[in-house]
């Protein structure tokens, strides 16, 4: 569970925002290169750009927010494990530098803290997390990648009625996104509602077909409202994209 984790954390991790004007030209083509080493994975090159940046801007949000995300995608790319606690530790610190920094701007501020929640949630420390996650969002109530941090946390603590309440918030603000449609899904099928469910999982399948796993939730929400027909006729299509029925699938269809 702990990979399937970081690699949430990972995707939904925010991208600073561009209130760059302000710096020289110098340091925004060194901070572009550094963007741009990092989106390729070039994750040491990247640093080298974002220490020229902060040589020259020692007092910009913006850079250790830039530089704090290099150092948590750097932690949960796989390639550099046994260096992930202390990447996180880096991206922590940068977080924390920027927040410090004079005249930030909320926007800024709410991106930072909701970095810092995403930081602290790879590393299990849940509290800090939402502590960060809630703050974020209280400077910006519309920073969308909050609301899908956030439901990460509540569903670690068991909060799954929060949870849904967040990514509802989510796809307000972006309903074109069918992995989230299948989130809540899965969300109100553990919460036993299975209709609420069913038509999430329907969204998320015509938005997109080949999203294997949302074939499974919905034939686990069949099976939980007595369709079992419906149901084994989702589990042989979640089959068809290689993903099988665990043993309490095959106990609620009541077989042995």
């Amino acid at each position: 569970m702990k990979a399937i984790w970081i690699s949430i954390w990972a995707l939904i991790f925010c991208r600073a925002l561009t209130f760059a004007q302000t710096l020289p030209k110098e340091v925004r083509f060194f901070w572009a290169d550094a963007t741009d080493a990092r989106d390729l994975g070039q994750y040491e090159l990247a640093l080298i750009f974002h220490g020229m940046t902060l040589e020259m801007a020692q007092d910009n949000a913006e850079l250790y927010n830039s530089r704090g995300k290099t150092y948590f995608d750097m932690a949960v790319s796989g390639q550099y494990n046994a260096k992930m606690d202390s990447l996180l530790k880096l991206a922590l610190t940068d977080y924390s530098t920027g927040l410090r920094c004079t005249h930030v701007h909320d926007t800024i501020k709410s991106e930072i803290l909701v970095n810092r929640g995403a930081a602290y949630g790879t590393q299990g420390q849940m509290d800090a997390a939402l502590e960060d996650l809630n703050e974020g969002l209280r400077f910006n109530k519309k920073n969308i990648n909050g609301y899908l941090n956030r439901p990460l946390v509540y569903q670690s603590l068991g909060n799954y009625k929060n949870a849904v309440e967040d990514l509802s918030l989510y796809l307000h603000l972006n309903p074109n996104s069918a992995e989230i449609y299948y989130e809540r899904g899965m969300l109100h099928r553990v919460l036993d509602n299975p209709k609420k469910a069913i038509e999430d999982l329907d969204r998320a399948i015509s938005m997109n077909p080949n999203l294997g796993i949302a074939y499974l939730e919905r034939a686990r929400a069949y099976a939980n409202s007595g369709d079992k027909a419906a149901a084994q006729q989702d589990f042989e299509r979640a089959g068809q994209f290689g993903i099988k029925m665990e043993p309490w699938d095959v106990e609620a269809m009541g077989r042995q």
